[in-house]
């Protein structure tokens, strides 16, 4: 995997100093080629341009997209993100999506503890489920489903480490064969 593009779906990511350490360690790979899109920076007045956000898309062969968990999904705006830039006849159907082929996973971070997200635990669902919708969505755009990366945020070590941990558990997944 070479160029990687990260789409950053925390609706205020001066906010979370989870989001600024995990953008300071991708602005310091040398390995990767990465470019970042921050959706809060992009939206105007409820919309994306989309045709840049597409350019973006199809310059990368790799899509990870960052954002924390709220009730049990992504924030509103990486919905409105997906509906507005994922569009008939560029994204599907799959045949002939500009995005086919590419892969994709999900880096999230959750404030209760990933044991939660079990059946029978507090949450009650695994993340795989509550996030299936998501899954389907770019599958049915051709892409390659990765899978999800989480990290509970806040931690009981360092920011910094913890978003380090949560880009390198992101990074393990392209690595797996699936």
């Amino acid at each position: 995997m070479s160029t990687v593009l990260y789409v950053i779906g925390n609706p205020e990511p001066a906010r979370s100093s989870f989001t600024q350490e995990l953008l300071d360690h991708i602005d310091q790979l040398e390995h990767l080629q990465v470019e970042k899109i921050l959706l809060s920076e992009h939206l105007h007045d409820g919309r994306f341009l989309v045709n840049e956000m597409q350019a973006q898309l199809e310059r990368a062969e790799a899509l990870v997209i960052h954002a924390p968990v709220y009730w049990y999904g992504a924030p509103a705006i990486v919905k409105s993100w997906m509906d507005q830039t994922l569009t008939p006849g560029w994204a599907f159907p799959s045949h002939n999506s500009k995005l086919r082929g590419k892969s994709i996973a999900l880096s999230l971070t959750i404030g209760a503890s990933l044991e939660s997200y079990q059946p029978g635990e507090a949450n009650n669902h695994t993340l795989s489920t509550y996030f299936l919708p998501y899954r389907q969505a770019f599958e049915y755009c051709g892409m390659e489903w990765k899978g999800i990366a989480a990290s509970q945020v806040p931690s009981t070590i360092p920011t910094k480490q913890a978003a380090l941990e949560q880009f390198e558990k992101t990074q393990e997944l392209f690595n797996e064969q699936g």
